[in-house]
This record gives C-alpha cells, structure tokens and sequence, in this order.
C-alpha cells in the first residue's frame, strides 16, 4: 500500500522496544501496583480496628471536677466520686458478650484482608512474571525470524543468478520471492507481539516503559532533492565567470 502511494519503504523502520526497564527490587515493583498498594492499605485500616475492637472492651474512665461551696457534706461528695468510678469500671464488663464478639468480627476480617493481600501479590507476580518470559521467548523469535530472512535473501539471490544462467525457469525465481515476503509478513507480526508485550509488562509493574521513536517517511531526503540547490550551483557558476573588474 506505501508503494502504491509513491512512498519509500525503506525509509520507514519500526517501533522496537529498548531494554527491559530496571525492575528493582520486587517488593518495590509490587507496590507500585494500585491493587497491592489498596489491599495493603486495608490491611492496615482493618488493623487499626482491630485494636480498637480490642481496646473497647476496657473499662474508660472520664474525670470531671466540680467546685461548690455548699451542698452535702464532703464525705458525700468521696462517696459519689466512688459510685461513679465504680459505675464507669462496671459498664464495659457487663455488656453480655457483644464487645468480645465484635472484637472477633474484626479479627476474622483481618484474617479476610491479610488473605486478599496475599492473593493480589501472587497475582501480581504471576503477571509480571508472564510478562517477563513472554517477552524473552518473543525476542527469541524475531533472533529466529531475521536468521530466516538472511536466510531467504540468499536463496533468492542464488535462484536469480540460476535462471540469468539459464538452469532456472522464472517460477522458481517467483516462489522464492513469495516465501522471503510470507516470512516478512510473519516478522512484522512478531514485531508488533512484541510491542504489546512490552505493553503488559508496562501495566503489570505499574511503571516506566520507553520505546524508541520510529523514523517517519519522507523526512528523510537527498542534496539534489532541497529546494534552492539547483539555483544556488548555478548562481555560484554564474559569479565564477563573470570577469573581475
């Protein structure tokens, strides 16, 4: 289809992803992840509930202080001082159970939130690691595909100098230049594979991916083809020529 259109396939060259990205140590690489980072936290929030749970079920003592200068007497007043702490220490205790068993509630769910926690990292290192092997065996096809390309340039190469010396018929000249495109077709595929490869392992670390710019068509361009150079050459010709006075 460039063809057709009048542009250059040889000055297009295709996207090729550098480098894997430095993945660092692996509990950092996880944590980057949205979905660690929210069970993680969850954990941690359930925690903190947890305790809390825990510590309700402690008597809570609450001190006032109050002046007056008459009233009953002051051993009354001791004696009411007492019945309150007494009441306050009394309440958390008797309260048939319900403390305690929300206490439990919020251990089971902490049990829940540390499993999930556990699940999201597997998951995440069942990604990532998909992805790194992936992209290795991908690489190790585009290795094999360019041997073959070597491969078919040689054959078409030796069928055409078979059929200039008249040992060949044009057909065979013909299937070898069908086999070298299949095989062409097969490695852009492999190309694009992988780029989304890398596309994965992008979103499975949740960080950096870079790629190298491709080259566009067209940018590329020859001395005789800038605009000006024919007239400049020739203005130079015409300076060199005119006599000095």
């Amino acid at each position: 289809m460039l063809t057709l259109v009048g542009i250059d396939t040889d000055l297009i060259t295709l996207a090729t992803p550098g480098d894997l990205p430095a993945a660092g140590v692996p509990g950092d690489v996880l944590r980057r992840r949205p979905d660690v980072r929210s069970a993680e936290l969850a954990v941690l929030a359930q925690d903190e509930r947890v305790w809390a749970a825990v510590a309700a079920r402690y008597p809570r003592l609450t001190l006032a202080a109050t002046a007056s200068t008459g009233g009953p007497k002051i051993e009354d007043v001791f004696r009411d001082f007492a019945a309150s702490i007494a009441a306050g220490l009394a309440a958390p205790i008797f309260d048939g159970g319900e403390l305690a068993a929300e206490a439990d509630r919020n251990r089971a769910v902490l049990s829940e939130r540390i499993r999930a926690y556990g699940a999201a990292v597997l998951r995440a290192l069942q990604e990532v690691g998909g992805a790194v092997v992936s992209g290795v065996a991908q690489r190790a096809c585009l290795a094999s595909l360019e041997r073959q390309l070597d491969l078919a340039a040689e054959v078409i190469d030796r069928t055409r100098a078979s059929y200039l010396n008249g040992q060949l018929d044009y057909l065979r000249v013909l299937d070898a230049l069908t086999s070298r495109q299949s095989l062409e077709r097969t490695y852009i595929g492999a190309r694009l594979d992988l780029v989304l490869q890398r596309i994965r392992l992008h979103r499975a670390i949740a960080g950096p991916m870079e790629l190298n710019r491709p080259k566009l068509a067209g940018l590329q361009s020859t001395p005789g083809d800038t605009p000006g150079a024919a007239d400049g050459a020739e203005s130079e010709t015409r300076e060199a020529s005119d006599p000095v006075e």
